[in-house]
């Protein structure tokens, strides 16, 4: 609901798991892999934070 004006583009990236096992093992498996990418493409460019969300 909050717009920066940051000078440039944003953008964000949402992952939706069906349960907390298929987030664990998207940690185990995944989350370096993917981190490294968008380091790779982005270099200092971005922040990262981690954000876990309950659907009630």
């Amino acid at each position: 609901m909050t717009e920066l004006d940051n000078g440039g583009t944003t953008y964000s990236i949402q992952l939706d798991f069906e349960t907390l096992d298929a987030y664990t093992a998207y940690l185990e498996f995944h989350a370096d892999t993917l981190r490294q990418r968008i380091q790779h493409r982005f270099g200092n460019q971005f922040i990262s934070f981690d954000t876990l969300l309950e659907d009630a």
